[in-house]
């Protein structure tokens, strides 16, 4: 079955510079294979024996975590997780081009209603719409700095979520369609 798999701070600083071909040996090494990798951010197209994701995302996550020497979240999504993360994105998102789009994954034990605990968006510069596992977040581009949600780097559970654009997860969504073609 294949799946996608979002690594968390994976190239995103210096303690956490992996090649594409170490990561993709990293995965390989517990049986799994890499169909393809997208951008060098811990994006990743596999395929695996069908399991539960969170089993996926936790054997990813160790096997990667070892070799950067530090804990590495992973959410692991089937193509039809990822395809209802996009399709129930907010439907405003395809009519706003001065706003950045983002998907806040969420990993282990963390929840929107923690991780938003104390923060209020300012609705004319973001949108905020948790989502169970994940968080739909929309700022203006202008605004950015200015954002509420970019206090999340400051909280203890920021090393429990990783974030991507909605375009780089319309781009895996293309991967997974023309995988499964093939």
């Amino acid at each position: 079955m294949r799946y996608v798999v979002l690594l968390r701070a994976v190239n995103a600083g210096a303690n956490s510079r992996i090649t594409t071909a170490s990561l993709r040996e990293c995965v390989e090494q517990v049986g799994i294979t890499v169909l393809e990798s997208y951008l060098p951010s811990g994006n990743l197209l596999i395929e695996a024996p069908r399991t539960r994701t969170a089993h996926l995302a936790e054997q990813i996550g160790r096997a990667v975590g070892q070799r950067l020497g530090r804990s590495t979240p992973a959410v692991v999504l089937t193509g039809t997780q990822l395809a209802r993360v996009l399709d129930e994105a907010p439907a405003q998102w395809h009519d706003q081009p001065s706003y950045a789009h983002h998907v806040i994954f969420l990993t282990g034990s963390v929840t929107a209603a923690r991780l938003l605990s104390g923060m209020e968006p300012e609705p004319d510069l973001e949108q905020v719409t948790p989502a169970g596992g994940h968080i739909y977040w929309s700022i203006r581009t202008d605004a950015a700095s200015r954002s509420v949600l970019a206090r999340i780097g400051r909280t203890r559970e920021y090393r429990h979520i990783t974030v991507r654009t909605l375009s780089t997860l319309e781009l895996l969504q293309q991967l997974v369609i023309e995988h499964s073609v093939t």
